[in-house]
């Protein structure tokens, strides 16, 4: 006797429920026949409790997969934050451009070309820079969202022309980001940056 969702097993005049599974037939086959290899549902099963180190091995992969399937998907605005954030740690302006909508304009009136030039121009004077993201919060709307966060960036200014002498190591900026639908994906369609305090 079963019904959906259990699998009941008899044993002379003795009845055994156990393993309440969601799967249906092929879920429910497979978890008694791993049950009476084991041993350890509490039935008899006529075989040794041994466990079968491979066929757990194989459950257990089983799970950490459904698992990973299970989590739900990143949200496609801090995708975009993130993808920002690793163009400028690699110094890949290219890629960070590439992420601006082709009618971009900042709040102080720059244009993707601009965003270009200024960054051609913070790449060349550090040797290696580190961009951190925190605080970061994202309203959506229809076709558009906005992603508020403070971003954080230390650097080694290049020793050329003396540049280490008068530039900063680190500054803070809070960032604001309106970002639209472009070509499959979110790009930048409008920002605003302000240095904090240091």
């Amino acid at each position: 006797m079963s019904r959906e969702g259990s699998v009941t097993f008899r044993a002379g005049n003795r009845r055994f429920i156990g393993l309440t599974l969601v799967a249906r037939k092929v879920g429910r086959a497979a978890a008694e026949e791993g049950c009476h290899r084991l041993g350890r549902c509490g039935f008899p099963t006529g075989h040794r409790a041994a466990p079968d180190r491979r066929r757990l091995l194989a459950w257990s992969l089983f799970a950490l997969l459904a698992g990973a399937a299970c989590r739900p998907a990143k949200d496609p605005i801090v995708a975009a934050v993130d993808a920002l954030v690793e163009a400028a740690n690699k110094k890949d302006r290219s890629a960070i451009v590439q992420r601006l909508a082709p009618d971009f304009q900042a709040a102080d009136g720059s244009n993707a070309a601009d965003v270009d030039q200024r960054l051609r121009q913070i790449f060349a004077a550090y040797d290696s820079v580190d961009v951190s993201v925190a605080g970061l919060s994202v309203d959506h709307g229809n076709d558009v969202a906005l992603a508020r966060f403070r971003l954080e960036m230390t650097g080694a200014p290049s020793h050329f022309g003396g540049l280490d002498s008068f530039l900063p190591r680190s500054s803070r900026w809070k960032i604001e980001l309106r970002l639209v639908p472009e070509g499959g994906t979110w790009r930048v369609g409008w920002a605003r940056w302000e240095e904090e305090d240091r």
